[in-house]
């Protein structure tokens, strides 16, 4: 969508086109936190704020309890913090 719009965006509007832009660059960084993280953190985090799915769908499809996915989603925000902050530094 942000390449389409890039692309039908008059050269008048340049504010929103840095703003597309940087929501594509935002977008990149958050796909290469989540390849790095480690655990299947990164798929958990998709399918919670991604995908949309409640703690109970992801639970039931993974075999385990709501409680377990809960401390797993803990600890992945926390990683993806941790990693998001290392990309920072490296930009």
């Amino acid at each position: 969508y942000a390449k389409d719009a890039r692309r039908t965006l008059t050269l008048s509007d340049s504010e929103v086109l840095s703003q597309v832009q940087s929501a594509s660059d935002i977008s990149d960084k958050v796909s290469r936190v989540l390849c790095k993280m480690k655990g299947g953190y990164g798929e958990l985090l998709q399918q919670k704020y991604v995908d949309k799915k409640k703690v109970l769908e992801i639970a039931r499809r993974f075999g385990r309890s709501v409680k377990s996915v809960e401390s797993d989603l803990f600890r992945a925000r926390n990683e993806f913090r941790y990693l998001w902050a290392l990309e920072e530094e490296e930009e």
